[in-house]
């Protein structure tokens, strides 16, 4: 199916530029973005310990708060997972 999508200027220069990158075409780059973006939205499983906030960063259950360097820093020093 074809359909005409309108983006920003900017969005778009970056998408392509992206697309570049990864040596693959803007219609390739956009069915998998759009097929994680809806994976995300639908998954149910709960076993996870994160789930994705709106701009898809993930955010740590049991935490509550988005994931960052310092959080996972903080973590791994508390679990003693440094080698």
């Amino acid at each position: 199916m074809k359909t005409t999508v309108e983006l920003p200027d900017a969005l778009f220069h970056s998408v392509k530029a992206a697309a570049t990158r990864r040596n693959t075409t803007l219609k390739k780059l956009f069915i998998h973005a759009l097929k994680r973006e809806v994976a995300t939205e639908t998954q149910t499983d709960e076993s996870l310990p994160f789930e994705v906030d709106e701009i898809g960063l993930p955010i740590l259950l049991n935490q509550n708060k988005p994931v960052s360097i310092d959080l996972v820093d903080a973590l791994v020093e508390e679990d003693d997972l440094r080698p």
